[in-house]
């Protein structure tokens, strides 16, 4: 089966989510390493900002049976009130279009297939809402 880069994987999920237009004006990227780089360019996002980060991966079935992988990903929206960024639930309804029940192919050649499976309202602080969809991607 082989190996996959977990980058590609979320800067292919960041590619899809950039396309669509509920995002056109907001930031869009891979969730940052560095606290200030996430302050600066997402979280004081005059419009809002889409993230995606990696959670982790797990096999499924018996070590000696090769069986499909599951990586979980998150998508975090940060949408800001009176902005001209999406809605707080426009941008979720956007993402489960965007991904759920949908295949991506890396450039390595991998395949996942993608279903969402949690949509979480955080919290709204600052103007800010928090939401967090959680992803399973499951290497075909």
């Amino acid at each position: 089966m082989g190996s996959y880069s977990r980058q590609a994987l979320v800067d292919a999920l960041v590619a899809r989510l950039a396309e669509h237009m509920a995002f056109a004006k907001m930031a869009v990227g891979a969730f940052p390493d560095d606290p200030k780089v996430y302050e600066a360019k997402y979280l004081k996002h005059k419009n809002g900002a889409v993230l995606v980060a990696y959670e982790g991966t797990r096999r499924t079935g018996e070590e000696e049976v090769q069986t499909p992988r599951s990586a979980r990903l998150q998508v975090v929206v940060l949408a800001r009130s009176g902005s001209e960024g999406a809605a707080p639930f426009e941008a979720v309804e956007a993402i489960e279009e965007q991904l759920d029940d949908e295949r991506v192919v890396l450039s390595d050649g991998h395949a996942f297939d993608l279903y969402v499976e949690a949509d979480l309202f955080d919290e709204e602080e600052n103007r800010v809402t928090f939401h967090l969809v959680r992803l399973r991607a499951d290497l075909v």
